[in-house]
């Protein structure tokens, strides 16, 4: 909320006074937004975003101007969260042929407020939305990794809003992968049955509701995708603690949960990053309406259809760091400059937040880039120890007898081919579950 004001609401039930202003100027964008909102069969719920200057208000006034000619709705209300915006839109809606008079108290719109985030979050937990897709690919990618990379049976989890949802969610999941995932629902006799196998198979994906995030003990999750519109802290806390498990023998044991952009789901990843006591608080009685209602849709409108969705990385929580999509893309650029290809650059974006510090450009200092990979190069030795067991001082005796010298006086371009020497090395390497047999230069 602003300063100035604690938030108040317009509202409007005159016609519109100016008709002719209907249908001038729009941008490409707006025209666009419009004929979906129409060939929608103009929808009582919309959501429509665009960055800022791009003329969002315009577009907000110009359906509104004709719902209101047409008689489709003969009611007009605006909530802002600032005096400074709601005269804005005043003005706005004059201009746009729209007379907006009374105000409603402040104190009324968090209700509002919590609506619009809550239509937004379903939005894009739609099983047919761009944002399920983009998740479930880029969460099987990652289970396809850690799994190479030492965890052979490393599993996933998909934590979905209802039995409607989760059994939609699981046929997603099988589009993306080619087979069909477990799935635990609460009406089926089986799902104890369920767990328990997929707990002792290799299977790669399970899918549930709640039953898997409430004290089932499951040590191989390694990756998952929040789909759910629960979001209480206690909620969020009890998944999370599904992928928390240490396996023995893994030198390499990072988790992966994909989140929407939801403020609140991200408020609790950065909380839980920022502590190192895990602590769980006492549930609460609203904890468990919340996630009470999440499941059965109770307090929401149930004609509710999502119009689409979006994916896109767009900040990553790791331990006590929060990386932007520009970090992920300077580790790449960087990687290139050095020769390197980096397929997932999470590792070098680490190491280069680091030796560096957060940024966005290509001008790192050399030191910093040489802190940076021989770190990558060290992830890299770990893996191949663990895969092959191979011990470290053999391997960096074995990559010293490749270079001629010690790693820590190699520049950048030898560094990079010590790090692709050893991921060549780790292709040759059998999979965790054949003989192993070290692999000759």
């Amino acid at each position: 909320m602003g300063a100035d004001a604690a938030g108040s609401a317009l509202a409007s039930r005159t016609r519109p006074v100016a008709p002719a202003r209907r249908r001038s100027g729009l941008r490409r964008w707006q025209q666009e937004a419009t004929r979906c909102w129409e060939d929608g069969g103009r929808p009582r719920d919309f959501l429509a975003e665009a960055t800022p200057g791009a003329g969002e208000t315009t577009f907000a006034l110009h359906l509104a101007h004709g719902a209101l000619a047409d008689r489709h709705v003969d009611t007009l209300a605006v909530i802002c969260p600032t005096t400074h915006l709601r005269r804005q839109w005043q003005i706005a809606a004059h201009r746009a042929g729209i007379e907006i008079c009374s105000e409603i108290p402040g104190a009324r719109l968090d209700q509002a407020f919590r609506g619009a985030a809550a239509a937004r979050l379903r939005t894009a937990l739609d099983p047919a939305g761009g944002w399920m897709g983009h998740a479930l690919e880029r969460a099987h990618r990652r289970l396809l990794d850690v799994r190479l990379r030492g965890h052979a049976d490393a599993g996933g989890l998909v934590v979905c809003m209802d039995q409607a949802h989760a059994r939609k969610v699981a046929e997603r999941l099988r589009q993306v992968t080619g087979m069909m995932p477990a799935v635990a629902l609460s009406d089926d006799p089986d799902a104890s049955a369920v767990i328990a196998r997929f707990t002792a198979s290799r299977e790669m994906w399970i899918v549930a509701v709640r039953q898997v995030s409430e004290g089932t003990d499951i040590p191989r999750l390694r990756v998952g995708v929040w789909a759910t519109n629960a979001s209480t802290e206690l909620f969020f806390r009890q998944v999370v603690g599904r992928f928390v498990r240490v396996v023995p023998g893994l030198s390499e044991q990072d988790a992966h949960l994909y989140l929407p952009a939801d403020p609140g789901l991200l408020r609790h990843a950065r909380a839980l990053s920022d502590e190192r006591s895990h602590h769980l608080p006492q549930q609460t009685a609203s904890d468990d309406v919340e996630i009470a209602r999440a499941r059965t849709g109770e307090g929401e409108e149930s004609d509710f259809r999502a119009l689409g969705s979006t994916g896109s990385d767009w900040e990553i929580v790791v331990g006590a760091r929060v990386l932007a999509p520009a970090e992920l893309e300077r580790a790449r650029a960087v990687a290139e400059e050095c020769g390197l290809a980096l397929e997932d650059p999470l590792p070098f974006a680490l190491a280069l937040r680091e030796a560096a510090g957060p940024g966005s450009g290509c001008d790192v200092p050399v030191e910093a880039r040489r802190r940076a990979l021989r770190a990558l190069l060290s992830r890299r030795v770990r893996e191949y120890c663990a895969r092959t067991g191979a011990s470290h001082r053999d391997t960096f005796a074995r990559l010293k007898r490749l270079a001629g010298k010690p790693v820590r006086r190699l520049n950048e371009l030898a560094l990079s081919g010590h790090v692709r020497a050893v991921e060549r090395w780790l292709e040759q390497a059998p999979r965790p579950d054949t003989a192993a047999s070290a692999p000759t230069v």
